[in-house]
């Protein structure tokens, strides 16, 4: 008989011997890895009652641990006997089980730095992350094995820095580290050289202000000489490439100092533009025209641009800035209108301060509809300015490098898109032929080539096409040809790393992500889609962050990154997080199959196997080709455990095979 594999490091789990997860409470997961973590020495039963019962007299709490080890034995199944009870002690029977920690312990002891990876693959959280219970005791009794193997953890980062190869390492150990140390200088140094390496000096600076301001915030000191000395060399090589920077926006203060006040970014929200050609067949041009100008703004480093899907909810609405400031949390907000006649377009377009309502900006603009990218780049650049924003030379002309000179091509796009919004198997087959008319006019298109590329993985994602390896192919060949066209374009990325997740290159699928944010750090489809590469290859915190930020950048349309965060405090073993997050999205989409699935096993998982079992006949009335083994091979879960521990509550709760 196989042994039964523990991991106690990040999402608790118990896989048996057919690689499915055990089905066990709450609590008694935490009593069963508590018993594991006591090692040889056996936990009394003694200590057992008050770690887990200690507000229970002590009848009843010796009364509690049997009825839960009762329980535990039941469930361990065929693996019933590695736990052994006595008279005054409980424990494990070490041969018959694998255990995460001991390997982990093992290869941190190593000199050898491939080792020092390998343990950091198996440290995907604190210990027992996700189990949170009202026991003071168990608490108490956790802390400092939590703390010392997180300290592990940060030693073995911080030596993996020292040796890292590539920036794509350096970037995503700094990363993690940060996560779990967020005032960790070594780590906000790494990040500073690797961007400063790649000619990313905006973004070193604006790391060392976040560095700046954790440590001020967090504990109440200034960065250590080290690191402002690396600041300082930093700025110094943007002043010799003759770039200014504004001694108000960057003073690093020296230990002994006053701390200067925290950088941040001005927030805006570019409101839907009224349509006063008095054609509802303007609509799409209108909106098109405004997402571009959306766009734009969001790749200036300096600003944080809230998405299209919130401040477009406030369409056909009244409202004023003061509202949407505290709806939005933005600072400003772009409003405006567009008048098109066949040959020209007037732009009317202000920027307001949401606190006061006040007017910062305004302007007309009237031009030949053949130069409406102009247009656009113009009122993009006079924001930036009215903001104050520093635009380092180069920005300005790449912010349109990558948009279409042709009207035709351009109207084309903005068709294609309002297909694409409708996302069903038809709409879809309608946008792509829209999408490669438009390419066949202008090759170079990137964001006809972005919403392409994630069309085609969408048809090899929902079988809606016969070839789905030659989907695939497809789709990292338009990845391939964006970056052809620019370098730089995380939207590249972004398609590379959604077709590798779906080919279960999980690595491949991770490094392509974490390009894409680097490169687009206001685009809440980025990252949405990098987290959901990162929950598939097991990096649930990662994931569940970088869904945290897709909901800042887009506060307002919660429904996809909702359901993915869901899924990434599912396999934290958070579930009641998990019950409620795809509570909110049935809300509005009663019907939606991830969210109902991740809810039925999130509603099992605690227990309350009667509204899963309402949720399995919701699934099987709605959707009558349902599965779970097609359910299953549609998630390109890297880890057999983690796919078993999210389609194992829909076998118990009655779905069919």
């Amino acid at each position: 008989m196989k042994k039964l594999k523990i991991r106690l490091l990040g999402v608790l789990s118990f896989a048996g011997d057919d690689g499915g997860e055990l089905v066990l409470t709450r609590k008694n997961r935490a009593v069963l890895a508590a018993i594991i973590l006591a090692g040889p020495s056996p936990l009394s039963r003694e200590k057992l009652a008050e770690l887990f019962w200690g507000d229970r007299s002590e009848k009843q709490a010796h009364a509690s641990l049997r009825q839960a080890l009762a329980a535990i034995r039941k469930g361990l199944g065929w693996h019933k006997d590695c736990l052994q009870t006595g008279p005054d002690f409980v424990t494990v029977d070490a041969t018959a089980i694998t255990l995460d920690l001991d390997e982990f312990a093992t290869l941190a002891a190593s000199e050898d730095s491939a080792d020092w990876e390998r343990a950091l693959a198996l440290y995907q959280g604190d210990i027992l992350d996700g189990i949170r219970l009202k026991e003071d005791h168990f608490e108490a009794w956790l802390a400092p094995i939590r703390e010392r193997l997180r300290g592990t953890a940060i030693r073995l980062m911080a030596d993996s820095l020292e040796v890292a190869h590539t920036a794509e390492r350096k970037v995503a150990l700094a990363s993690h580290l940060l996560a779990l140390e967020a005032t960790n200088e070594t780590a906000h140094r790494a990040l500073m050289r690797t961007y400063a390496a790649q000619g990313r000096d905006n973004a070193a600076l604006k790391q060392f202000a976040v560095c700046q301001d954790l440590l001020e915030r967090e504990l109440g000191i200034a960065p250590s000489r080290e690191t402002i000395a690396l600041c300082e060399e930093i700025r110094d090589k943007r002043h010799r490439n003759g770039e200014i920077i504004p001694a108000d926006r960057l003073s690093p203060t020296a230990p002994g100092d006053t701390p200067g006040k925290s950088i941040s970014k001005p927030t805006i929200a570019v409101m839907p533009f009224e349509n006063l050609s008095g054609e509802a067949t303007q609509d799409d041009f209108v909106d098109g025209m405004v997402m571009d100008i959306l766009t734009a703004l969001s790749k200036i480093p300096d600003l944080f641009v809230i998405a299209r899907n919130s401040s477009f909810t406030y369409r056909n609405k009244t409202f004023d800035a003061r509202q949407v400031g505290r709806e939005l949390a933005v600072d400003y907000i772009v409003v405006g209108s567009v008048r098109k006649t066949d040959s020209r377009v007037r732009v009317s377009a202000q920027l307001i301060e949401c606190v006061d309502a006040e007017h910062v900006w305004a302007e007309r603009f009237d031009q030949e509809l053949g130069d409406i990218l102009d247009l656009q780049d113009r009122v993009t650049l006079e924001i930036a300015t009215a903001l104050e924003v520093n635009l380092t030379e180069g920005e300005q002309a790449r912010n349109w490098s990558e948009s279409s000179r042709s009207p035709r091509a351009y109207e084309g796009f903005q068709k294609a898109m309002s297909l694409y919004r409708n996302f069903a198997r038809q709409t879809h087959l309608q946008a792509r032929g829209v999408l490669e008319a438009v390419l066949r006019d202008e090759p170079d298109y990137t964001p006809a080539h972005f919403t392409l590329g994630l069309i085609v993985v969408d048809e090899a994602r929902y079988g809606w096409t016969a070839d789905r390896d030659g989907a695939f192919d497809l789709a990292l060949d338009i990845g391939a040809r964006m970056l052809e066209i620019d370098p730089r374009c995380g939207e590249a990325y972004t398609v590379i790393s959604y077709a590798r997740s779906y080919q279960r290159h999980h690595e491949a699928a991770v490094e392509a992500a974490e390009n894409a944010v680097a490169l687009r750090p206001n685009h809440t489809g980025v990252f949405h889609l990098s987290a959901a590469a990162h929950i598939y290859a097991g990096n649930f915190e990662t994931g569940r962050n970088y869904e945290e930020q897709a909901r800042r950048l887009s506060p307002l349309d919660h429904a996809v990154s909702l359901v993915d965060l869901a899924r990434a405090h599912y396999h934290l073993g958070a579930y009641t997080e998990a019950r409620e997050l795809t509570g909110r999205v049935l809300e509005d989409k009663p019907r939606w199959l991830t969210a109902l699935t991740i809810q039925l096993a999130a509603l099992w998982r605690l227990g309350e196997e009667d509204e899963a079992r309402d949720i399995a006949a919701t699934i099987i009335e709605g959707h009558r080709n349902f599965s779970v083994s097609r359910w299953s091979n549609g998630s390109p879960y890297r880890r057999a455990a983690d796919l078993a521990a999210l389609m194992d509550p829909l076998r118990l709760a009655g779905l069919p095979e």
